[in-house]
């Protein structure tokens, strides 16, 4: 494959410009990837902050069922709900805090060698660049390197590595304008990410909203004549498989992506 093939899977594996790279190579980031880790650990925040409602909100619905069924004098339910849910919860922080920890660091690695492919499973994407070994988010993402060409990759570190930009290495091509093969759609598509996450906001809030309402408005159903209980029902349905449809498609970058 030809060293213009490498570097442009790169950039499309991992969505970055000539700017980016540009700025990487002088050790900082640049604007666009210190807003998109920006934007990235707010909507890690805001999961965890929706996450935890929801849990919380389980335990209401404990409460609202069995005062629903008459069993409202059944505290003991309610209390081993509340137990698991504030397990949940801080599992689900302490997890979650290496990730956090790496979305709000600003601290440019670079990794330097030839590629080697040290697992493609996927659960465990892992390659390895001279002395320095990274896990990716996804075979995707390990895809864009060829085994045994040189790279030059920079990261920032966390339990999967944040990659920012990479180029090849043959040639003495770290030393060429990177701006010679990046394209108006590549900049455009390196741009969108930051809509893409922010758009992700809206996703989060709305699956909290659905996964305590969706359950409620069912059970309340239950009190309508028999007709309209299958008419809400068929509703509920449609507005799950509605949004799951919304999701992807507003998610999904291109040009309806595009902020």
């Amino acid at each position: 494959m030809a060293t213009h093939d490498l570097d442009r899977a790169l950039r499309e594996a991992f969505r970055f410009d000539a700017a980016d790279l540009a700025a990487n190579r002088a050790g900082r980031l640049s604007p666009r990837q210190d807003t998109l880790l920006r934007a990235g650990r707010r909507g890690m925040q805001l999961s965890l902050a929706v996450f935890a409602v929801v849990m919380v909100g389980s335990v209401g619905l404990v409460a609202f069922f069995n005062q629903r069924s008459g069993m409202s004098e059944n505290k003991s339910s309610i209390a081993v709900a509340a137990a698991v849910a504030l397990v949940v919860i801080v599992v689900g922080y302490i997890q979650s805090r290496r990730h956090l920890a790496a979305a709000g660091s600003r601290k440019l690695s670079a990794a330097q060698g030839p590629a080697e492919i040290l697992s493609d499973a996927s659960d465990d994407c892992r390659v390895r660049f001279g002395q320095t070994s990274l896990r990716l988010p996804g075979v995707e993402a390990l895809e864009a390197f060829v085994p045994g060409s040189e790279y030059r990759v920079y990261y920032v570190a966390g339990p999967v590595a944040l990659v920012l930009s990479g180029e090849t290495l043959a040639h003495a091509m770290s030393r060429r304008d990177p701006a010679a093969d990046t394209d108006a759609e590549e900049h455009a598509t390196a741009s969108a990410q930051i809509g893409i996450v922010r758009r992700g906001y809206v996703i989060v809030a709305l699956i909290g909203l659905l996964a305590l309402g969706l359950p409620v408005a069912g059970v309340l159903a239950r009190d309508l004549p028999p007709r309209l209980q299958l008419l809400v029902w068929m509703g509920l349905l449609g507005v799950a498989s509605g949004f799951v449809w919304f999701a992807l498609a507003w998610l999904r970058p291109g040009p309806r992506g595009r902020p």
